[in-house]
């Protein structure tokens, strides 16, 4: 049955919503959506403090949606900047455009779930409406400058630490930390999906003791 909540966040084309999530490798994405009522001026969340230098471009994107009337980029831009406003009033702000990036994609990610469950119930009028916010989300990534790295990039490191970690009868939950922990460090500076990682992981160990037993 699909969220109430999550459909809830797509009926209201009159306000914008804030995240806040944790980076999980668990196959779920733990994001909770926060209305807040749309206004004219939006002075309190695009000053926001921040040290991640990409947060003076989606000012500048903010100020060219207005002038444009652009609801769907002005929607997806507010939502970012509370966020990053939420963030700072945390023990962990957004310091970095590494750091923006990862939360917009997260974003991204609850909207996509939003999309699925409007599927399911037939709701194909706001299927739409979320496939929109998708790409307006995938245009910011992309409008950052920070690489994003997919599974093309990511296999190939993956499946070479699990072949130098791997041991027969060790605990696989072990084996993911340790392997994802190494991939993290060889891709300093770099960003990608957690879930993307750990299930690229999972799968590898996993044919590696389907090799080990033949």
């Amino acid at each position: 049955m699909a969220s109430r909540f999550s459909l809830q966040l797509l009926r209201r084309p009159a306000q914008h919503y804030t995240a806040r999530c944790r980076v999980s490798i668990s196959p779920s994405i733990p994001c909770r959506f926060y209305a807040t009522a749309d206004s004219s001026s939006s002075s309190s969340s695009s000053n926001a403090p921040t040290s991640a230098p990409f947060m003076a471009t989606l000012k500048t994107e903010l100020k060219t949606a207005m002038r444009n009337k652009d609801t769907l980029r002005l929607t997806v831009l507010r939502a970012i900047m509370s966020h990053n406003l939420n963030a700072s009033k945390t023990k962990t702000p957004l310091r970095t455009d590494a750091d923006l990036v990862l939360a917009i994609m997260r974003m991204r990610r609850a909207v996509e779930d939003a999309r699925a469950e409007a599927k399911q119930v037939g709701r194909e009028d706001l299927a739409t409406k979320a496939d929109e916010e998708v790409k307006m989300y995938e245009q910011m990534e992309k409008l950052s400058g920070v690489e994003v790295l997919g599974a093309p990039e990511l296999e190939p490191m993956v499946r070479a630490q699990v072949d130098a970690l791997y041991e027969p009868g060790a605990k696989a939950n072990v084996l993911v930390g340790r392997v994802m922990g190494k991939v993290k460090a060889a891709t300093a500076g770099k960003i990608f999906e957690p879930q993307l990682l750990s299930s690229m992981v999972k799968k590898a160990i996993q044919e590696r003791e389907e090799q080990q037993e033949q």
